[in-house]
C-alpha cells in the first residue's frame, strides 16, 4: 500500500499526527485530511490538496458511531479499499457496510502492513468476484433476450428455433451491434403487437 488517505472526523484531531506517523511506518505516503461530509454527496474529494493525489486506500478515524454512515457514503462514492482506525480495545461491528480491516495503535509495524496488503488484496479479490457477477447476470439477461426474440420471429415469421437464431447473428453482424441489442428493438417492437392481438383473440 503505497498511498493512504487518512479521513479524520473532530474526536480525533489533537492525535492526527501521532496517528500518521504510526501508519508511516509502513513505509505508505499518508496524507490526512478533515473529514468533509459533502463528499459524500458529491462524490469527489474536493481538497486542493487531496486533488492531485492518486489514493490507493482510505483510513477512516472516527468513533464507532460515525463509522456506518461514512462507511455507506464513501462506499457508494470510492472504489477504494477502507480502513478503520479504532481507538477503542473493544467494538461491535454490526454493520450493513464493513470496512476492508481494522487498525489499532496496538499493532506493531509488521501488522499494520500486513493488514494493509491483505486487506487490499482481498479487496481487488472482491472487485474481480462483482465483475464476474455482473458479466454472468448480463450473459443470462441477454440469453433470456434471445429466446423471447426468436419466440416473436417463431411466431409472426414462422421460424424454426436454430433459423432464428442464424437470423438474429446475421442481423447483429450486419448492423455491428450486439445480440442483446437487436433483441432488445425486436421485443419492444413487436412484442407489445403480439400481445395485443392475443388479447383481442
Amino acid at each position: 500500500m503505497k498511498t493512504l488517505l487518512v479521513l479524520y472526523t473532530e474526536p480525533f484531531s489533537p492525535t492526527i499526527q501521532e496517528l500518521v506517523k504510526h501508519l508511516e511506518t509502513t513505509e505508505a505516503s499518508v496524507h490526512p485530511a478533515p473529514f468533509n461530509p459533502q463528499w459524500l454527496e458529491t462524490g469527489v474529494l474536493e481538497s486542493e490538496h487531496l486533488a492531485s493525489k492518486e489514493f490507493e486506500g482510505i483510513v477512516l478515524c472516527c468513533p464507532e458511531h460515525q463509522l456506518q454512515y461514512m462507511m455507506e457514503g464513501l462506499s457508494s462514492s470510492f472504489a477504494f479499499p477502507i480502513w478503520w482506525w479504532s481507538k477503542e480495545a473493544r467494538f461491535d461491528l454490526n454493520l450493513c457496510y464493513k470496512p476492508t480491516g481494522i487498525l489499532t495503535s496496538s499493532m506493531s509495524p509488521a501488522e499494520l502492513k500486513w493488514s494493509l496488503a491483505l486487506g487490499a488484496a482481498n479487496f481487488r479479490k472482491i472487485l474481480r468476484s462483482k465483475e464476474q457477477i455482473k458479466k454472468l447476470e448480463d450473459k443470462l439477461e441477454g440469453r433470456k433476450l434471445i429466446d423471447r426474440a426468436k419466440g416473436i420471429l417463431a411466431e409472426t415469421l414462422g421460424m424454426k428455433e436454430e433459423e432464428a437464431f442464424r437470423y438474429l447473428r446475421s442481423l447483429s453482424m450486419k448492423e455491428r451491434k450486439s445480440m442483446a441489442a437487436i433483441c432488445t428493438v425486436i421485443i419492444n417492437t413487436y412484442g407489445p403487437l403480439l400481445d395485443s392481438s392475443r388479447h383481442i383473440e
